[in-house]
């Protein structure tokens, strides 16, 4: 699942804006901010989705796996995994992908943002 935005949902952009002035630049400048009084925050999605990752990769130990989910879930998964802070990566493109390898203890990016 993607962020949840809770009461958010269903809104403008237009309307959001209104309801949170200031939104445009927290969004802008990559702060992590609640998605409306009921959704998630940044943090709150890798709480969720790091989790879930880390365990079909230790599943899957030595084997290739493919992980599809929304990209903003992926992309800051990703940052988790990699002990990186802020938007370093950029974002991912519809039907694009990053690639991973698990070598010598650690997280490495192989690719980022590949699309065809």
């Amino acid at each position: 699942m993607e962020i949840n935005v809770g009461s958010w949902a269903g809104l403008t952009w237009d309307q959001i804006v209104e309801e949170m002035p200031g939104y445009e630049a927290q969004y802008a400048n990559g702060v992590d901010f609640r998605r409306s009084p009921t959704g998630e925050t940044l943090a709150d999605v890798v709480a969720r989705g790091l989790p879930a990752v880390e365990e079909i990769a230790a599943r899957h130990a030595g084997a290739q796996v493919l992980i599809v989910s929304h990209g903003l879930l992926l992309n800051r998964v990703l940052h988790a995994l990699l002990g990186l802070h802020g938007r370093v990566l950029g974002g991912l493109g519809n039907a694009h992908f990053s690639s991973l390898g698990f070598h010598h203890g650690a997280w490495r990016l192989l690719s980022h943002n590949v699309g065809h």
